[in-house]
C-alpha cells in the first residue's frame, strides 16, 4: 500500500512510446556525434550509418566492457563509454546512460 491507501502493486513496468523513442533516438545520436567529434577531434560523415539501440542487457556498464577508448563513470547524472579504431576515427561505438537508467548504443560505420 502507498501512503495514501492506495495499492501500487508489486511490479513495474516502463514501455517508451514510438512517438517518445525516435525523439530519444535522435537525442542519443547528437549526444554521441557530439561526444565522437570531442573526444576524436573528427567529424563522423554524413554518409556513414548510425545504429541506435536501447538498454541492451549490459549487467555493470562500468566493469564488463572492455577497455574503452573513452570514458567517464564520475557522475550519477550521465555516464559513458566510447569505442574507436585507432585505424578510422571517424567509427565509433558509444555508450550512455543517464541517472544509472536505460543504455542506449549509438555505432557510426560506413554503409554497406
Amino acid at each position: 500500500m502507498g501512503a495514501a491507501g492506495i495499492y501500487l502493486g508489486n511490479h513495474r513496468a516502463a514501455k517508451i512510446s514510438s512517438d517518445q523513442w525516435l525523439w530519444l533516438k535522435e537525442e542519443f545520436i547528437k549526444i554521441a556525434k557530439g561526444l565522437h567529434s570531442i573526444h576524436t577531434k573528427t567529424i563522423t560523415p554524413q554518409t556513414h550509418e548510425t545504429l541506435v539501440l536501447m538498454n541492451e542487457k549490459i549487467v555493470d556498464f562500468s566493469k564488463n566492457l572492455g577497455s574503452p577508448s573513452f570514458h567517464r563513470f564520475d557522475t550519477d547524472f550521465f555516464e559513458y563509454y566510447g569505442y574507436v579504431p585507432s585505424d578510422d576515427l571517424t567509427i565509433g561505438i558509444w555508450y550512455m546512460r543517464f541517472y544509472k537508467g536505460y543504455i542506449a548504443q549509438v555505432c557510426f560505420r560506413p554503409r554497406r
